[in-house]
């Protein structure tokens, strides 16, 4: 909230869920954290929602910083101060900055407060209203998560975060390697560009190998900080199949190679996921493009 004036925070407000009044605690008022200072567009990065109360030479620039950083806005304006804004004849401040937003992309909505005085405010919901979703491909190395992202593509319109992309970027194949702190190098790499997508709406898909049950929580916790849904893909491939391909992938070298012992470490660390993560099976030879047309689309 950007407001010119240090309000005193109210103790009770209304819960529309409940529509019931809830009175806060003065340890619960005290805890909301105030900024004193001038209102920058890198603090939007921080929040869901930017509210403009009176935000005297304020308003055009977290219209900016909204569409910058995908954000919704509301708007309670008062009168065009300190404004780099040229107000034009027979139009009124507030359609000035109607048109402002409309012409940055934003569909923008009014309404009115109960009390009198300048008491319509503008809004947007584009953003709030979005639900983003990550998917969790799982599975054993050479099961075929990367051939079922790919095939993803083509139905569903979203970023990727992969970890065999980002080893490859970082040379983390080379003679004697991954070893486990380049893993650990990869996975910190990966969350925070899950992260980065999911706070901009995204909808993501993690491919990595998600071996653990930990590690599949992480990512489900990682998609309900940022109000995102989760949904889990297990590539369920016989082991006999993910050895043939390997032994392919030796001979062709289109993706990096792990040694005997690192399947083995794959094979012993893999859980299976738990009826409680609600996983979507895909099973080999199943066709795929069906697969994803009855799961997915």
């Amino acid at each position: 909230m950007i407001d010119p004036i240090e309000e005193v925070y109210l103790k009770k407000y209304k819960d529309l869920n409940t529509d019931c009044r809830v009175l806060l605690t003065d340890k619960e008022v005290n805890s909301i954290p105030r900024i004193a200072g001038i209102f920058r567009e890198d603090l939007t990065n921080d929040f869901d929602l930017l509210i403009g109360l009176h935000a005297h030479g304020s308003n055009l620039q977290i219209i900016n910083a909204c569409k910058k950083y995908n954000r919704d806005f509301v708007l309670l304006p008062c009168c065009v101060i300190d404004e780099p804004l040229t107000k034009r004849p027979n139009i009124d401040w507030l359609k000035s900055l109607v048109d402002f937003a409309a012409n940055r992309g934003f569909e923008v909505k009014k309404t009115t407060l109960n009390f009198k005085g300048q008491n319509t405010l503008i809004y947007t919901d584009q953003y709030l209203t979005k639900i983003p979703t990550l998917y969790t491909i799982t599975g054993l190395p050479y099961s075929g998560k990367t051939t079922l992202r790919k095939e993803l593509i083509k139905h569903i319109d979203f970023e990727l975060v992969s970890i065999d992309n980002i080893m490859d970027k970082s040379n983390m194949w080379r003679e004697g390697h991954p070893t486990q702190d380049d893993w650990d190098k990869a996975y910190s790499v990966a969350y925070e560009q899950l992260k980065t997508y999911l706070k901009a709406n995204e909808d993501v898909v993690f491919d990595g190998g998600s071996l653990k049950f930990s590690e599949r929580e992480t990512q489900r916790n990682i998609a309900k900080k940022y109000g995102a849904r989760h949904k889990l893909i297990y590539i369920n491939t016989p082991r006999y199949e993910i050895i043939k391909r390997r032994l392919r992938n030796q001979k062709t070298k289109e993706r990096g190679d792990l040694t005997d012992s690192e399947m083995e470490k794959a094979f012993n660390m893999f859980e299976e996921p738990r009826v409680n993560e609600t996983p979507l099976e895909y099973s080999t030879p199943e066709d795929l493009k069906d697969w994803i047309g009855e799961n997915l689309s």
